[in-house]
């Protein structure tokens, strides 16, 4: 099995706050050791959202958390944070989901959500 020394050279991307992070820990005799990871998820993007049944019976909780679809949460999620405006323009303004005043399937709607994350996480 190769050292981690043989293997090919390695893709490393470092922003200028890590940069300026490691100067600082330096110059205080910290340590400079970092450890960062990817992490893939992917959600069932036609699952129904409500609240558990105890949560649900409090005064108000109908109106405060409707259902919906876990692909429509994450859609909402990343307009919230400005990448789904993002995300559409990338995968080509709403391509794929119903046309206005249409429903579409919980399924549609799902897998359009999931291709506007996608979109988003490919763009950033």
């Amino acid at each position: 099995m190769p050292s981690w020394a043989a293997l090919p050279a390695l893709q490393v991307i470092v922003a200028p706050e890590t940069q300026a992070a490691l100067q600082a820990a330096q110059a205080a005799g910290r340590s400079t050791w970092r450890v960062s990871s990817t992490v893939f998820a992917h959600c069932a993007s036609d699952q129904l959202l409500q609240p558990l049944a105890a949560f649900a019976q409090r005064p108000g909780a109908a109106e405060r958390y409707p259902p919906r679809l876990a692909g429509e949460q994450v859609r909402q999620e990343l307009e919230a944070i400005q990448l789904g405006k993002r995300a559409a323009a990338v995968a080509g303004a709403g391509a794929g989901r119903p046309a206005a005043g249409e429903q579409g399937s919980s399924q549609q709607r799902g897998a359009a959500a999931m291709q506007s994350l996608s979109a988003a996480v490919i763009a950033m």
